[in-house]
Formats: C-alpha cells, sequence, structure tokens
C-alpha cells in the first residue's frame, strides 16, 4: 500500500504523516500506533535502476485483563475446592502470577508457597485461614504491569471459646471479660448473665466489639466498681446463618488483699473445646503456705535434734560447730547448712558406734559362763 510519494500523504488515514529537512531525508510518522501498524515498510527512491530500503515495524502492546472470562469475588463453604481464573492479553503474551494482597503464604494441598505462576489457581479443601485477597497479575515486560484483586471468602459456622473460665475480682474494682470468635459470614453477638438477663451497655458496663482479623472478633465486657449483684455466670453467645455457640466464664469475689494474686493466676484453658481445665490461685496460695510450715518444722526437728545430740555426745567437732555458729551471723545459710550436715552425720555414726560396743560387750559376758562350766566338766 502507497502511503506517500515525495511530500504528499497518499493514505487517507490520518496517523501517517512525512517530514523533509529540504535536502535528501525523509521521515515517516506514525502517530497513535495501533496494533495493525505492525509489519514491514520500504522507502524508494525512483533512480535507474531503483534504489531502495526497509524496516520492520514490531508493536508492543502493554497486557490487558480480560474482565469477561476473568473471576470476580468468590465466596465457598470450608472444605469445598475453589477455582480462580485470570486471563489477558498483550504483545507479547503476557504472564501470570498470583500472590495475597497481604503478603502471606498460599497455601497449596501441603506446600506453601509465596506465589502461583499460570492462569488458573486451584485449591482443593478450602480452610477459613484461604480467605483474604488474591492479586491475579499481569506482566509482559511493557510497562505497565497490571492487576486484579479477587476476593475469596470462606463461609464455616461460628466458633467461640475464653482464655479464662474463672475470673476473681474484689468488689469496688473493674474487670474486663473476653471471648475470642471465629465466623464467617459475620455472627450476631451478644452477653448474657446467669442465663436470663440480657446484658446492655450503660454506664457500668461496656459492651465492645473489635476485629482483629477478616473473621476473628474479639467479644469484651468491661464492668466497672464490681458490687456483689455482678457476681454470677457470664456467657458470650454468636449466631449465624450456619450456626450458633456460646462460651461461659464464671466472675467470683476474693479479698481485696487476694485479687492480684489471683488475677496472675488464672490458668489458661488447654484447647478451644468444652471443658474445665482451671486451676485457681487459691490452692497455690494454700500449698505455698503449707510448704513454708512443714520448712519451718522441719529446721526446729533438726534443731532439737542437735541439742540433744550435744548434750549426749559432746566433742571437739562439736564444740567447733557451736563456735562457728555462733560467729557466724555474716555467714550465708548455704554454708550454715553444710557444717550443720556434716554435724549431725558425725554424731549419728558415734551413736552406731556406741550401740556396736555395747552389743559386742554384752556378747562377751553371754559366753563367760559356759566357758567356766565346761572346764569344770572337764
Amino acid at each position: 500500500m502507497l502511503l506517500t510519494l515525495h511530500d504528499a500523504v497518499i493514505t487517507r488515514n490520518p496517523r501517517f504523516r512525512i517530514t523533509h529537512n529540504g535536502h535528501s531525508t525523509w521521515v515517516l510518522h506514525i502517530d497513535n500506533v495501533q496494533k495493525d501498524d505492525q509489519g514491514e515498510y520500504m522507502c524508494q527512491i525512483n533512480t535507474n535502476p531503483m534504489i531502495s530500503q526497509s524496516g520492520y515495524v514490531t508493536v508492543v502492546v502493554p497486557p490487558k485483563i480480560d474482565e469477561d472470562i476473568t473471576s470476580s469475588d468468590r465466596e465457598v463453604k470450608e472444605g469445598s475446592h475453589v477455582t480462580l481464573q485470570c486471563r489477558a492479553s498483550g504483545i507479547p503474551a503476557p504472564n501470570i502470577t498470583w500472590r495475597r494482597e497481604d503478603n502471606q503464604e498460599i497455601i497449596i494441598g501441603k506446600k506453601k508457597v509465596t506465589k502461583v505462576v499460570g492462569d488458573i489457581l486451584d485449591i482443593y479443601h478450602v480452610k477459613r485461614t484461604h480467605m483474604g485477597a488474591y492479586l491475579c497479575i499481569a506482566s509482559n515486560q511493557v510497562q505497565p504491569s497490571v492487576s486484579k484483586r479477587i476476593l475469596l471468602n470462606v463461609k464455616f459456622p461460628p466458633m467461640i471459646w475464653t482464655s479464662e473460665e474463672m475470673v476473681g475480682t474484689s468488689v469496688e474494682s473493674s474487670v474486663t471479660l473476653e471471648c475470642h470468635l471465629e465466623c464467617y459470614p459475620p455472627s450476631v453477638s451478644y452477653w448474657m448473665k446467669n442465663e436470663d438477663t440480657l446484658v446492655i451497655a450503660d454506664s457500668k458496663r461496656d459492651v465492645m466489639t473489635v476485629e482483629v482479623g477478616l473473621y476473628k472478633v474479639a467479644m469484651r465486657l468491661r464492668i466497672r466498681n464490681v458490687s456483689q449483684d455482678d457476681f454470677g455466670s457470664y456467657s458470650c453467645h454468636a449466631k449465624n446463618s450456619l450456626g450458633e455457640v456460646e462460651a461461659s466464664i464464671k466472675l467470683y469475689g476474693v479479698p481485696p488483699s487476694l485479687s492480684p494474686i489471683m488475677k496472675a493466676e488464672v490458668h489458661p484453658r488447654g484447647n478451644k473445646h468444652e471443658g474445665n481445665q482451671i486451676t485457681t490461685s487459691e490452692n497455690v496460695f494454700v500449698d505455698s503456705r503449707k510448704n513454708s510450715n512443714n520448712r519451718k518444722s522441719d529446721d526446729i526437728s533438726t534443731e532439737t535434734l542437735d541439742n540433744k545430740m550435744d548434750h549426749q555426745f559432746p566433742s571437739s567437732e562439736n564444740n567447733v560447730m557451736s563456735e562457728e555458729k555462733d560467729s557466724s551471723s555474716g555467714t550465708p545459710n548455704g554454708a550454715l547448712t553444710m557444717k550443720n550436715s556434716s554435724g549431725l552425720c558425725y554424731k549419728i555414726s558415734m551413736i552406731l558406734l556406741t550401740i556396736g560396743v555395747s552389743y559386742g560387750y554384752f556378747f562377751l559376758l553371754s559366753l563367760s559362763p559356759h566357758q567356766s562350766i565346761v572346764k569344770k566338766n572337764i
């Protein structure tokens, strides 16, 4: 197809134009290049013989995602299979890469990968951890690259649990009860007291629902200026189209002096299923006092035995031990314990030695009469 002749443009396409520098150079300009403009172009000079020069124009096209055949936001049930598809055009043909918008790893079977290459993203046995936004990125080294955001929502029944099943606090203090909730679709959540009274927010109570993730929620009930009427059983409830669950927390009173101890000794539950695995700090507090009393009684018994042994079996070592005890006000407890232990071992050995000598003496006495009888008979 003839485009230009000397300084004139022959083609009717307004995107083509010719310029001449007034001497021997002509330049062909193509504005707003289209895909169809790709091909071979020839500049010809009508001499005898004819002179010509050819060049090839390659048109590159940045990637473009085809919305008609690319997946949109999806919502599937947990445990099912989902396929996400992404199609794009461009010259050269673009490459498709899948990533998570939050930069988390993509779980494919038993593998965890940061990206998946290909038009199709298949996820089998979908879990709630798959929930999130996925980016389909198309690139072909021609700027700009393009992407599409596809949100994957996973539906599952609500799941609720508490970190503390029993909470102790004192009167006139403040306390916060908390339940952890996972669900999608979002659930209706509320608090009940003693299973028959709906807890509502007022000047004394704050009812809060805090989103901590795509499907994670923290339910909190804060009670200010606690009174005797506030003690009892509280339950957090959640319900969506797939199910309903609840969890209980018992709020009880403790003396003001024990309130910090009780708070520090509340034990977490072992799992997210129902069941009591709570050990209160009352037992820990009583046991610590018993252990302290036992240690005191052991020390008293040891001291009493030392006094008796010193009275019955005086020795130079015991005197040294007593002098060291009298002058050891600045000596560490560990040194005193070692000295007392060695003194006690010495006293026990003396007792055993005395008992052995006594038995030997009585044994010899028992043999003396028999020997005299034998001599008389002879």
